[in-house]
């Protein structure tokens, strides 16, 4: 086991998150691919193989905090991830739940083109890639949707409701403990701190 999977298995365990020794693996082995694509092409900024893994894979291991809960997975098992950067959150969703279907909606070709070809590399055949934007979505067209740092957390609610079909999912990540508008209308909200860092987080789920 390499160091980069022990350190992913030992932060899913302290989040509380079920993680399979396979998923745990296929986790090592995107991290590797992700940083030494970032070498060539900047997709996620400097950072060592820990920051790697605290700021996108625990991260995203952390929303199935929310996304896995029964009464989640009762509303949806597909997820759109808007502004999905080079597959963050999505990819790690993707990996760690293999029954869900995942669409990442990305920009920028550079981050797309890493997504896709992981994507194949990793034999994830139930991830679609689009290269675009949240406008060009057709509404009502998801049943599920996330983004990650895209939008202020406010303008991202907002746009999100067209995206997703009514009686879908809207989940809204901030950093640390807000307050507002947005966790007083949440169905679910869920706070963790990142393993590594000691980042702290919050996932606030609502109904669209």
């Amino acid at each position: 086991m390499t160091s980069g999977v022990r350190l992913i298995r030992e932060g899913a365990e302290a989040l509380e998150v079920p993680l399979s020794e396979d998923a745990g693996d296929a986790l090592g082995a995107l991290v590797e691919r992700l940083l030494r694509w970032n070498r060539k092409i900047n997709l996620i900024g400097p950072c060592d193989e820990t920051e790697a893994i605290d700021r996108h894979i625990h991260d995203g291991l952390g929303l199935l905090r929310t996304l896995d809960r029964p009464e989640v997975r009762a509303v949806t098992t597909e997820w759109t991830d808007i502004g999905a950067g080079a597959g963050l959150p999505g990819l790690v969703l993707a990996i760690a739940r293999p029954d869900w279907r995942l669409r990442l909606v990305e920009p920028i070709g550079k981050k797309v083109a890493f997504a896709k070809e992981a994507a194949a590399a990793l034999g994830l055949d139930h991830v679609e890639v689009v290269q675009g934007r949240l406008e060009a979505l057709e509404t009502g067209s998801a049943r599920g949707a996330l983004s990650r740092a895209t939008f202020a957390p406010d303008e991202w609610v907002e746009r999100a409701r067209d995206l997703v079909a009514p009686g879908g999912l809207i989940v809204a990540t901030m950093g640390g403990d807000p307050v507002g508008a947005i966790v007083d209308a949440a169905w679910h909200v869920d706070r963790f701190t990142l393993p590594s860092s000691g980042a702290g987080r919050t996932t606030a789920l609502l109904r669209a």
